[in-house]
């Protein structure tokens, strides 16, 4: 092969090939070295000459002079590592710090050593729905602000306590306030507190929340047992599982079509007609979006063609890391207000509202929960060591 030539010289035609087009330079003559006695094939590339050469040289070998420790870096970074190195290397990359199981564990550490009380039942207070911790009997309590790694509620009818106590015989820890992805936070941080219990051996998660209605039969101050969930955040890729999986809390694909605890579900209904609240208490699909405005007419008329009953700003995320830990969950919310789906409504609806309605049903929740949380079969323990086998290897 010989360095190009211009059209007419002899080697040939330019890059365009006989009358075609392609550059028209010239190479400079070329000096090269001859091997005696070897083929054509096995002589040496010619050497261009002259400033164009000497450019193309300088080129070739600044690109194939470099040293082998400079290059093997790079050779590294893009050979498949096996699953382990990709595993630490996803979780430096990708995984925020706060999401290690070491540091749930930090966390559920610091609580352990605080108290003596081992829940095995977890209930998250909705906007409002604070006062059901004022059931738990004796009381120990810790400010948001004072546990390592927790999330700060910012909201108002969110108080920011984690209160440990007895309820009905069963140990439990309340959070007297939750947080929002509209407050900022992602959803590995608002699940955070999940987590947390799991490795502090509780086995049950109750799960509270302030909605509105989109079911018309629904009244403000009814009970929606929630017997599923259709995630926005989720369906658009926001799930608090996003990023490398940490076997130690739960698989990589958990099934939720289960999520919501059909044994509980059952007893929850047992319990509203023993306490006569059959009128009240519903059973229905809630939706999550991610807030903080109220739903417009548009998205409220799509969320009930697609089958929820309810709509509120919080509450899937936590169950879906939930059932990834293995929790069993229930879920019920506290029906605030009527969701517009009229372009010509009566009244609008707000924060102070809903919380004004929250204050009038939180007696009838807290009463219908307390029951519950007494017909509950969950096993009670007051030895640390319990709890300390239970997530010694993540479980």
């Amino acid at each position: 092969m010989s360095w190009l030539h211009p059209k007419g010289e002899s080697g040939g035609a330019g890059w365009g090939g006989a009358g075609g087009a392609g550059p028209r330079w010239a190479a400079p003559p070329a000096v090269t070295a001859r091997l005696p006695g070897a083929s054509p094939a096995q002589q040496p590339m010619a050497r261009p000459q002259g400033s164009r050469a000497l450019a193309v040289h300088k080129k070739v070998s600044c690109n194939t002079e470099r040293s082998s420790a400079e290059s093997l870096p790079r050779v590294l970074h893009t050979r498949p590592p096996d699953s382990l190195q990709a595993s630490s290397h996803l979780q430096s990359r990708m995984q925020p710090e706060h999401l290690s199981f070491e540091r749930c564990r930090e966390t559920a550490d610091w609580l352990l050593a605080r108290t003596r009380q081992r829940p095995r039942v977890a209930i998250v207070c909705g906007t409002g729905l604070g006062p059901v911790a004022d059931s738990l009997e004796p009381q120990e309590s810790f400010q948001y602000t004072d546990i390592p790694n927790f999330p700060r509620s910012t909201v108002t009818g969110h108080d920011g306590q984690l209160i440990f106590g007895e309820l009905r015989g069963k140990l439990c820890v309340v959070m007297k306030g939750r947080c929002h992805m509209y407050e900022g936070y992602p959803l590995w941080q608002v699940t955070f507190p999940i987590r947390v219990f799991r490795l502090m051996g509780v086995e049950t998660l109750l799960v509270t929340n302030a909605a509105g209605a989109l079911t018309d039969s629904y009244s403000p101050g009814d009970l929606m047992v929630i017997c599923d969930h259709i995630s926005l955040p989720g369906l658009a890729g926001q799930s608090p599982l996003v990023g490398p999986n940490d076997e130690r809390f739960g698989p990589r694909f958990p099934a939720l079509s289960d999520a919501y605890d059909r044994r509980i579900r059952t007893l929850a209904k047992e319990t509203a007609k023993h306490l006569g609240y059959t009128s009240i208490v519903r059973e229905g699909v809630y939706a999550m979006v991610g807030g903080p405005s109220f739903e417009s007419v548009a998205e409220a008329r799509l969320l009930h063609a697609l089958g929820a009953d309810a709509v509120g700003m919080s509450t899937a995320a936590e169950v879906v890391v939930a059932r990834h830990c293995g929790l069993r969950v229930f879920g019920l919310s506290l029906v605030t207000n009527m969701v517009s789906k009229d372009y010509d409504p009566e009244e609008s609806v707000d924060h102070h509202s809903v919380l004004d309605v929250c204050q009038r049903g939180a007696f009838t929740l807290r009463t219908f929960l307390t029951e519950l949380v007494g017909r509950l079969d969950c096993s009670n323990s007051s030895d640390p060591k319990d709890t300390e086998t239970s997530y010694q290897n993540g479980a």
